[in-house]
């Protein structure tokens, strides 16, 4: 698993219209990740869901923040929401209130 580049929020459009799991945080070469998201496909894309946390239509920690100052980085998963269960068991995400998601492999 390896993650994409860090980039602003506000270029969500470079995001993949693909399902995946994802990161928005502050910094860009010292990535710090404060939120942990999924898109489970259709029309729930990596860049759909990022154009809704920059367009303030997602996660309200997210929303309270400065978004021009936002990066955001990604993961294709075949899986996003086994993905995301897992990160959020090894990982403690400041903006996340829910922090065990179904996982339908489980």
């Amino acid at each position: 698993m390896r993650w994409s580049t860090p980039f602003l929020l506000k270029n969500y459009l470079d995001a993949p219209a693909e399902k995946g799991v994802y990161q928005i945080g502050e910094g860009k070469e010292d990535f710090t990740a404060k939120y942990l998201g999924r898109a489970m496909g259709g029309s729930s894309t990596i860049r759909s869901r990022l154009s809704h946390h920059y367009n303030q239509t997602g996660n309200k920690h997210v929303t309270e923040v400065n978004r021009d100052r936002l990066y955001a980085r990604f993961i294709r998963a075949s899986e996003p929401d086994c993905t995301e269960t897992r990160l959020l068991k090894k990982n403690d995400f400041l903006w996340n209130e829910k922090q065990e998601p179904e996982c339908e492999s489980d």
